[in-house]
């Protein structure tokens, strides 16, 4: 009963005050107003009255927008904040109400405040750091806005969302691509990187999660196209083809099975893009890009692929492709032949233990010097074993033994010899057998 009367003994102060400050505020004595609401706070609060402390405070500042004394308003989110044993459910409450007010500002520049004065008061509160996360979001939209994508980047790398309890995983995982993008757009590309591993790519294969795993993997082929990783790109369209949106928009899927194909293409060749180009040579839709899967057929076959022809029958095509187009294009056009000349020189290694540069060249279709540079880059990226002798002018593809395999060759050859001789042996026998019987019965005839 104590209790109750203490509430209602707070609340029957508050609605006899509320006419009182309401009367001051609108015959321009706002100040007055807020001292009175304010001592009704006090006394709430002390109480530990959640709900009469927290429509005080949410009047004190309604009172204030509705004099537009905005700058007023900025202070009593401060006091209020910063009272002694202030609680928690009304320090939230009232962020949000101010929150709901940034619309109704009367200008951009008391719109930024009000959202700095909400960050001074949120920060270091873990009970409204969902409210702090919207509202740097927020900030760094005007910024962004303004054309300030530094700083909008800044601010909003301030918030680790990763960490939030809080926060539904969607929105999470929106905020953590929204960091990526205005990094990959300042380009950052190293803070890009680290942000973009807190993204956790299985629950983006949720069905609900379609447009952001699109969103992501666009973002990641933006940070993979700076470094050159055309294996990575390949596995990103690989990631956003899967995608059910995708399969169903024809234009769509026939952009990213291009794009599949041209970077697969380009990707230099290791056992991780072989596997991945003989199994997407097996996906069906290829028929629609037929020109594109006999591009990648060039690279699964152990057959020479003549650099000219390919020109001829590709370039045409090809060069209409954003990939194709622009500095980077050709850039992209002399590592697509680099990749014809690689995949030419493994082909030769396989049928030939030994070969002439000059004989080599006419196969690559390259002069003598760039046939011995092609063919060094490919043994120090180890991609293949090669020998020159440069006074003779010939290229030996055949892999000296070790040591061990020298002794396991001979000890298969002494085997194989000592298995010959005991059969050998076994037949005499059985030849001497044979002829001592036949000469018994002759001599007993």
């Amino acid at each position: 009963l104590g209790e109750e009367a203490m509430e209602d003994d707070v609340r029957g102060m508050l609605e006899a005050k509320l006419p009182l400050a309401q009367e001051m505020a609108r015959s321009g004595r706002l100040a007055e107003a807020v001292e009175t609401l304010l001592v009704v706070e006090k006394y709430a609060r002390l109480a530990g009255d959640i709900p009469v402390t927290s429509d005080t405070v949410q009047t004190i500042l309604d009172l204030c927008y509705a004099a537009g004394d905005w700058k007023t308003l900025q202070e009593c989110l401060i006091v209020c904040a910063k009272r002694k044993g202030q609680l928690k459910q009304v320090v939230t409450k009232m962020t949000q109400f101010a929150m709901g007010l940034l619309d109704q500002t009367p200008s951009m520049e008391v719109k930024i405040n009000l959202i700095t004065t909400l960050r001074t008061v949120t920060a270091g509160k873990i009970y409204v750091e969902l409210e702090r996360a919207r509202l740097t979001r927020t900030l760094s939209q005007i910024k962004e806005a303004e054309g300030n994508l530094r700083e909008a980047a800044d601010i909003l790398q301030e918030v680790q969302v990763e960490t939030y309890g809080s926060m539904e995983r969607p929105e999470k995982a929106d905020f953590i691509l929204e960091q990526v993008r205005l990094c990959v757009e300042t380009n950052d590309f190293v803070h890009a990187y680290i942000i973009s591993k807190k993204v956790n790519t299985r629950t983006l294969n949720e069905p609900s999660y379609e447009a952001l795993k699109e969103r992501y993997y666009s973002l990641m082929i933006q940070y993979y196209t700076h470094g050159r990783e055309y294996l990575d790109i390949a596995r990103a369209y690989y990631a956003i083809y899967e995608l059910s949106s995708v399969r169903e928009d024809p234009e769509k899927l026939i952009s990213v099975l291009r794009n599949i194909a041209i970077f697969l293409c380009l990707a230099p060749h290791d056992n991780e893009q072989s596997d991945m180009l003989h199994r997407f040579l097996e996906e069906k839709n290829l028929e629609k890009v037929e020109s594109y899967r006999a591009l990648l057929q060039y690279f699964s076959s152990t057959e020479l692929v003549r650099w000219p022809r390919v020109e001829l029958i590709h370039k045409e095509e090809l060069s209409t492709h954003e990939a194709f187009q622009g500095q980077e294009g050709e850039r992209r056009w002399d590592d697509l032949k680099n990749r014809i000349v690689e995949h030419n020189i493994r082909v030769v290694a396989e049928y030939y233990s030994q070969i002439t540069l000059v004989r080599l060249a006419e196969l690559l279709d390259l002069s003598v010097e760039d046939t011995e540079k092609r063919v060094s880059e490919m043994v120090v990226a180890q991609q293949v074993f090669a020998r020159i002798d440069r006074p003779a002018g010939v290229l030996s593809f055949r892999k000296p033994l070790e040591a061990s395999e020298v002794l396991n060759m001979w000890s298969q050859d002494v085997s194989s010899v000592m298995g010959l001789v005991e059969q050998t042996c076994h037949l005499i026998q059985k030849e001497r057998m044979t002829h001592k019987v036949q000469k018994r019965r002759e001599g007993e005839g």
